[in-house]
């Protein structure tokens, strides 16, 4: 196994250094350098890595991951509970203006069937969480006040996309698989993800991360941090939500203390170094001429 990700590794990193140095020079954001160079060593450009190769895929998602952490860190929980009807409101807004006009659009230019559209404007309207908080990191903007909006809308858009995805069988006509139980079930299980995280916030800021602030050892923090990302994730997988949720939830619970700037400082080097893999492993799929054809 080493020896058969060892090449294609090695492949991203220097594509990722270099694509990096580039955009350096020029005043370029890192995220279109990545998405460059994955694409020069793609399915689409070189085809030098095998971009569907398993042990590739975990690693960029382990990238996605350490980014979303860092996201739920950025906010304190407190925060989003008193500023919670702004970022509900936000949401929905976001989601209504791009929903209603696309799905229309489908329907009255391109004859689609209205399910088949509203299924596309919803696809359309979700964006992209890693990307734009690497793009506003990037410009310094996250500490702002529409960067903090920017960043409730994807927190919106992340936990939207379970009800979502709940609801697809209905829109492609296989119904068949949707009941009552599998939204009561859903439902129970998001209840229960909650709870669990409200208790593991609570032994957090009262036990555990006291007792690491008493040790002043970074190494129990970094094992801490990642035994508790590894097991909320897998938690979350476990009740069948994505692992996405499971890692903002991770940052939000070890948010609003005084680690909080001391965790995502300790976690820089590994969240930028699985970043630039995952970028540039988003990069390798773009295929060019596909698309052109």
């Amino acid at each position: 196994m080493l020896q058969e990700l060892t090449a294609p590794l090695l492949i991203v990193l220097f594509a990722g250094v270099i694509s990096g140095i580039i955009c350096l020079r020029g005043g370029i954001s890192l995220v279109i350098g990545y998405l460059l160079a994955g694409a020069c060593i793609g399915l689409g450009g070189l085809n030098l890595v095998d971009v569907h190769q398993h042990e590739m895929e975990q690693l960029a998602e382990a990238g996605a991951l350490f980014l979303l952490l860092s996201i739920g860190i950025e906010f304190s929980l407190d925060e989003m509970l008193s500023r919670g009807k702004e970022f509900l409101l936000s949401g929905l807004i976001q989601m209504m203006a791009v929903i209603l006009p696309v799905t229309l659009f489908l329907i009255s230019y391109a004859k689609l069937p209205w399910n088949v559209a509203l299924l596309l404007a919803s696809a359309i309207m979700l964006s992209s969480t890693v990307l734009v908080f690497r793009s506003l990191t990037e410009m310094g903007h996250v500490e702002t006040p529409y960067g903090k909006r920017a960043l409730g809308i994807l927190l919106f858009q992340d936990i939207a996309l379970v009800p979502l995805l709940l609801f697809i069988p209905l829109l492609t006509g296989s119904s068949g698989t949707f009941s009552i139980f599998t939204l009561l079930s859903l439902v129970g299980k998001s209840g229960l993800f909650l709870l669990t995280m409200a208790f593991i916030y609570k032994a957090l800021h009262t036990k555990l991360l006291p007792l690491l602030a008493s040790l002043k050892s970074v190494e129990m923090i970094l094992l801490m941090v990642l035994c508790v990302l590894g097991a909320i994730c897998w938690w979350a997988h476990f009740l069948g939500l994505p692992a996405t949720i499971g890692a903002l939830a991770t940052g939000l619970v070890f948010s609003g203390n005084r680690l909080s700037h001391q965790i995502d400082s300790i976690l820089l080097p590994f969240r930028e170094t699985f970043a630039a893999i995952f970028f540039v492993s988003l990069g390798m799929l773009l295929e060019p001429n596909l698309l052109f054809s």
